[in-house]
């Protein structure tokens, strides 16, 4: 419920922790492996719940923006609406432009996945 404590995030936080800090090292061969991704599947889960609504509007805003015909008001539907476009061959003569649009959605992602990845 919203504003009740501890909310989703801290929630999803303790058990990533708790999975890294004391199950992990207690538990060994497979056990431990799973119990490591399994933290980072929560990793993930709570840089989603903290950066996904940012995320999706700079999806709808740079994706959309390549697609100024149709009515792309979220993420999801600006990259459907985009690759709509982009197998209809509307985009073949400015793909430069796309790739570089397309770049910041996939740091974006990256950001969410694997933060510094891309920093070298």
């Amino acid at each position: 419920m919203s504003g009740d404590r501890p909310d989703a995030a801290e929630l999803v936080d303790a058990v990533a922790r708790w999975l890294t800090d004391e199950h992990a090292p207690a538990v060994k061969g497979a056990s431990r492996f799973q119990a490591l991704v399994a933290a980072q599947a929560l990793a993930i889960v709570s840089r989603e719940l903290a950066l996904g609504a940012a995320h999706d509007a700079a999806d709808a805003a740079a994706l959309g923006a390549l697609t100024p015909t149709a009515t792309a008001a979220d993420g999801a539907a600006a990259r459907q609406a985009l690759a709509d476009a982009l197998r209809a061959g509307d985009h073949d003569e400015d793909l430069a432009a796309v790739a570089a649009v397309l770049r910041e959605h996939v740091r974006r992602k990256l950001d969410l996945a694997r933060p510094g990845y891309d920093a070298g």
